[in-house]
């Protein structure tokens, strides 16, 4: 790996990451045969709503991590929320331009919308139960085990990124620092 690569993994897990993905493709589908239920002849396959749920999710619980998409060329390394956006505004131009092309670009920006609206509905309360165990606990000892937990499922509120404990302090790989004790 390279300094300032980060490897993800799914912080809201399997199981709701499913979820997500299936109600978002539902609700996606909902949407598009609201919107087209007057045309005469369409046919709707794939899984692009779901997609875009899962993508405006990921947006909506982590806005400031920086990443980089590869859509036939490389774009710039930026946060995902001005992704997100940016998916937003051309899906609305590729539906004017691209009108009848056969596209659902509809259920592209309903899944997106719905995996925004819903993103803290998956996250769970794991954070907020560590803190609770976290705050009732006396022992040094324990707090600190516990302070590891956090660091392992909490993100840096500067950059996004997966916080480290260590030497007494929450630390992010791009320089932001908490001391604690």
């Amino acid at each position: 790996l390279k300094p300032g690569v980060t490897i993800w993994r799914n912080p809201i897990g399997p199981l709701r990451w499913g979820v997500l993905f299936l109600a978002g493709g539902v609700f996606a589908t909902v949407v598009f045969e609201l919107l087209r239920y007057q045309s005469p002849v369409y046919v709707l396959l794939g899984a692009s709503g779901a997609l875009s749920a899962v993508f405006g999710a990921f947006g909506r619980l982590y806005p400031w991590v920086r990443i980089r998409l590869f859509v036939p060329f490389p774009l710039p390394l930026l946060p995902v929320l001005y992704y997100v956006i940016g998916f937003v505004v051309l899906e609305f131009f590729l539906a004017l331009v691209f009108r009848g092309s056969g596209i659902a670009w509809e259920a592209h920006v309903a899944g997106l919308v719905f995996g925004f609206a819903t993103a803290p509905l998956v996250m769970g309360r794991d954070l907020e139960e560590i803190y609770d165990h976290l705050s009732r606990e006396s022992l040094w000892e324990a707090q600190e085990a516990w302070l590891e937990k956090f660091a392992r499922k909490a993100k840096c509120p500067q950059c996004g990124l997966p916080l480290n404990w260590s030497r007494g302090s929450l630390r992010s790989d791009c320089g932001w620092k908490l001391k604690i004790g």
